[in-house]
């Protein structure tokens, strides 16, 4: 199901991340939009387009979270 501003969402499956972001629900503020994400760190980088939304949790604004990751809440 799409996400889009103002839905409330949850992440999928936090080991899904490299570095540490939400947990229980957030909204989303602002999205989707395209970003561009680095996959890799090596010598030649690699990166992709994906969709993604700021969303705020726990007391604190999380940017650039793909949208694949997380899911809607119905109500």
């Amino acid at each position: 199901m799409r996400v889009k501003k103002n839905d409330l969402v949850r992440v999928k499956d936090e080991r899904l991340f490299r570095e540490p972001v939400f947990s229980g629900t957030g909204i989303v503020l602002k999205g989707p939009y395209e970003d561009q994400l680095k996959i890799s760190n090596s010598p030649l980088p690699v990166s992709t387009i994906t969709l993604v939304v700021d969303v705020m949790a726990n007391g604190q604004v999380w940017e650039a979270i793909p949208v694949e990751f997380l899911e809607r809440i119905r109500n």
